[in-house]
């Protein structure tokens, strides 16, 4: 999990299973030979165990164990802790540990810290009542939004220094006249809240700029000419705070909205330029703003050429990222399920059919194996094409799906066979239902749309796992059940005698 720290994941399990379970594990560390590391050396951990609540995120179970592991920290080391049960968790929910080492004798040497034999977290890292209502007042329970949130309070930020640079500056030592300090406190005060509200509210977030990264750096290019036309003294700051808000959005605008508002920025400035030239002016006066609104468009039109250059460059890698993503997903897809039909392969299953195997000796839940095979089925590829025949493959699949319990699992096994797997049964007989339920569907449905008076049919064999069996062996005999099925006229499935 990180560092000396390890998760445990337990499906299925009561806490007091997991307390057992753990309880093996403290057992296995002690009788450990650590003397071969140091003759000195014993080894500990503590653990804390939390019961998932289904109505709970992942993250409020991982921090509730993470309280109960620096609890049995501070209870002594070398504990096992249980936090309090969450309000819905139930008995078999999923169990979550984490545990980390606790103590090593002898005291560590001065050079035992850098090898890593002794490392803990400080416990101030465990995040208080306080701090976590503070963020859920601020950020609100969408994790989504809160990236945008944050950048909203940035802006926000400025916006209030900007208020309080007017009111306590710039009015007092009549830089700003007090009717345009009115118009820019209401304008920054304006931007500082309304943002921040829609996007924290949700309202944006089905938009396409769901931080309204654009909508508040034109609003903010808009009062920075807005300064720089009525408020002489603070033009040379009045630039500088432009720069920074085209680059407000550098991370977050495409190609194209980054060159809108540089656009829109050098517009502005066009417009002021326009308005100053047929103002009454002294030529000295004159050629000096002509020389600023020269330097400024240059700067917003180099710092816009750079921001488009950045965002296409970003684009790019997330449409790289994007790619790697989809390739991830079919090679997932490939390792795990068969392309034709889009059910579990048969690597994909052994692994399934493994870690059942070893619930069952942990818990004792029991499960069935079926091998299925379709009648008949070389006919139907002789005589209609291999096209039909995997047609039937896919319907076959869709109607597993169908009928089939949610916690059943069938994969295909090679050509024609599958293999179904029934977890959590008490009794052969309970699978055996499951595999009829099947039969029955299948039998009443026209698979072979190219032939519709055909039936397709299936046998199978049918076995429940002893306790302790390998898988071999149950798979050798449902497949022993399977070819008695097939000897007895087809269409039908045998029970394996253990």
């Amino acid at each position: 999990w990180g560092g000396e720290e390890f998760l445990l994941f337990l499906p299925a399990t009561t806490p007091a299973e997991a307390q057992t379970c753990i309880q093996r594990l403290r057992d296995a560390v002690a009788q450990h030979p650590w003397f071969r590391i140091h003759p000195h050396l014993s080894v500990t951990f503590s653990a804390g165990i939390a019961a998932h609540d289904w109505q709970a995120s992942v993250d409020v179970t991982l921090n509730r164990a993470d309280q109960a592991l620096y609890e049995a920290k501070a209870q002594g080391r070398d504990q096992v802790c249980e936090a309090q049960p969450g309000l819905t968790a139930q008995a078999q929910a999923p169990i979550v540990s984490i545990l980390a080492p606790t103590q090593a004798e002898p005291p560590p040497r001065a050079g035992d810290l850098d090898n890593g034999w002794l490392l803990s977290r400080s416990p101030s890292a465990v995040p208080t009542h306080k701090d976590h209502w503070f963020q859920q007042w601020v950020f609100g329970h969408d994790e989504s939004l809160r990236p945008w949130i944050q950048r909203c309070l940035i802006a926000s930020g400025i916006y209030v220094s900007l208020i309080l640079a007017i009111v306590a500056y710039g009015v007092p030592s009549g830089l700003v006249s007090p009717r345009w300090a009115k118009v820019f406190v209401s304008a920054d005060l304006l931007a500082a809240i309304v943002p921040l509200l829609v996007v924290r509210s949700g309202l944006a977030k089905k938009w396409n700029d769901p931080g309204l990264t654009l909508v508040q750096i034109l609003w903010g290019c808009a009062l920075c000419t807005l300064a720089f036309l009525t408020v002489p003294h603070s033009r040379a700051y009045d630039i500088q705070l432009l720069c920074v808000t085209l680059v407000f959005g550098l991370n977050h605008l495409k190609p194209i909205q980054a060159v809108l508002a540089g656009g829109f920025a050098s517009i502005m400035f066009m417009i002021i330029y326009l308005i100053q030239t047929h103002a009454a002016m002294a030529a000295a006066d004159d050629l000096a703003l002509r020389l600023q609104l020269l330097m400024a468009a240059t700067i917003i039109w180099l710092l816009t050429l750079q921001m488009r250059h950045h965002c296409n460059i970003r684009e790019g890698v997330n449409q790289e990222k994007r790619r790697l993503l989809t390739a991830m997903e079919q090679l997932r897809q490939a390792i795990k399920f068969d392309p034709l039909t889009q059910l579990y392969n048969r690597p994909h299953m052994n692994s399934l059919l493994e870690d059942e195997s070893l619930r069952h000796d942990r818990t004792g839940s029991g499960f069935c194996v079926a091998l299925i095979d379709l009648d008949h089925f070389k006919a139907i590829n002789d005589q209609l094409g291999h096209q039909a025949g995997d047609g039937v493959l896919k319907r076959f699949s869709a109607c597993a799906k169908q009928v089939l319990r949610e916690t059943d699992t069938i994969g295909r096994w090679g050509g024609e066979e599958f293999v179904l797997l029934v977890p959590d049964i008490g009794s052969v007989a309970q699978g055996f239902k499951a595999v009829e339920r099947l039969r029955e569907m299948v039998q009443s449905q026209v698979l072979c749309k190219d032939d519709p008076a055909r039936r397709v049919t299936f046998s199978a064999g049918l076995a429940i796992r002893q306790a302790g069996e390998p898988i071999a062996a149950l798979l050798e005999r449902a497949d022993s059940a399977l070819y008695a099925a097939k000897q007895q006229g087809r269409n039908r499935c045998i029970i394996s005698q253990a």
